[in-house]
């Protein structure tokens, strides 16, 4: 009987420990899956991560290229690009530092008679070509001449005034065929054209221009002259001088 006992005994031992190996074989099992699992997201967040990197990559150099095409070089600039990549004898430093191909420097220095001849006529051009054909040519010269003979005399022109003295200069009496959208277009590009702007005239803080001054001028002494002998204002009582400015100051 105790044989037979030891012999059970033995035996549930036995399948304890057969069990306890199964058991760890599964927790093993759900371990390795809880891991497959666990990197498969891992690398699922680490894909993510890049391909939106990649896309805002990808949209910031369109952007770059982008702005990079849309910027075009004077000719004045052009030619003070080439004087510079000359001056330190080392093209791609220039290139860098303004940002366009070393070919581009050496395509300008091998024009560069072209663009100083253009820069002569219009230094803001941004090609040697004569570019579109300007329709009222000797028009804009008479109308710039008259705008700088108002501006020597300090007598400020504003775009209303350009566009009434353009239309009265038409002999045609079609000018822009008297679309006003058209009209206003032709001012600003006039004004870029002959390198005109339009400002307005301040006061504080600036020396006035000579036509002001001599206004000026010739108000003061036509008052001091009334204090002259023979004059009206001649020796009257400083009792009746009052002064006229924002501030009162009694005598």
């Amino acid at each position: 009987t105790s044989t037979s006992t030891m012999d059970l005994d033995e035996e549930v031992n036995s399948d304890d420990s057969t069990v306890s190996e199964a058991e760890d074989e599964v927790v093993r099992a759900l371990g390795q899956l809880n891991l497959s699992v666990n990197q498969r997201e891992a690398r699922k967040r680490r894909q993510e991560q890049y391909n939106t990197a990649q896309q805002s990559a990808r949209r910031l150099l369109i952007k770059k290229v982008h702005q990079k095409h849309n910027f075009a070089y004077s000719v004045k600039q052009k030619i003070s690009v080439v004087q510079e990549a000359e001056a330190v004898s080392n093209i791609k430093a220039t290139a860098r530092r303004y940002k366009i191909a070393p070919k581009q420097i050496r395509n300008w220095r091998g024009q560069i008679f072209d663009l100083r001849q253009k820069a002569v006529i219009n230094p803001h051009a941004k090609t040697t070509g004569a570019g579109p054909v300007v329709e009222y040519f000797d028009l804009e010269e008479k109308l710039h001449k008259w705008i700088e003979e108002l501006r020597l005399e300090d007598i400020p022109v504003r775009t209303n005034n350009i566009i009434a003295q353009a239309i009265n200069l038409d002999e045609t009496g079609q000018f822009k065929r008297g679309n006003a959208v058209c009209i206003t277009r032709w001012v600003y590009h006039f004004l870029a054209r002959w390198d005109l702007s339009i400002r307005r005239v301040t006061r504080v803080g600036q020396k006035l221009s000579g036509h002001l001054q001599k206004i000026k001028d010739d108000a003061t002494a036509s008052i001091n002259k009334k204090f002259l002998p023979g004059h009206t204002m001649h020796g009257l009582d400083p009792h009746y001088f009052l002064n006229m400015d924002q501030t009162a100051v009694f005598f």
